[in-house]
């Protein structure tokens, strides 16, 4: 390997590997947002997705937890659903997917 410090080492590393710091960094909520929260941020989300701003919208969708982006992503019009699928990594979907309810 070249002569690298490990943080240019790190830097790097594939964009689909996430350190579990990276992850801890992204959580927004260190516990369970209520109902209440969970149905503004999925409101928000689809409102942006809408206005042509999916980037912004899988940003604040990135910062919740597994189970709340499952029932965040859940809710959403099945359009707005996909678009926000189709820039999730296939580990982030496999994450997602763990804890979908299957009606």
């Amino acid at each position: 390997m070249p002569d690298q410090t490990p943080d240019e080492h790190n830097s790097s590393r594939n964009p689909d590997q996430t350190s579990n710091q990276d992850q801890d960094e992204r959580v927004l909520f260190s516990t369970a947002p209520d109902a209440d929260q969970l149905d503004d941020i999925q409101e928000s989300i689809e409102e942006l997705v809408e206005s042509g701003e999916a980037q912004q919208a899988l940003s604040e969708l990135q910062l919740l937890r597994d189970p709340d982006k499952a029932e965040v992503l859940a809710d959403l019009q099945p359009e707005n659903r996909r678009a926000l699928l189709g820039s999730l990594s296939v580990e982030e979907i496999a994450d997602v997917l763990e804890h979908m309810d299957v009606d």
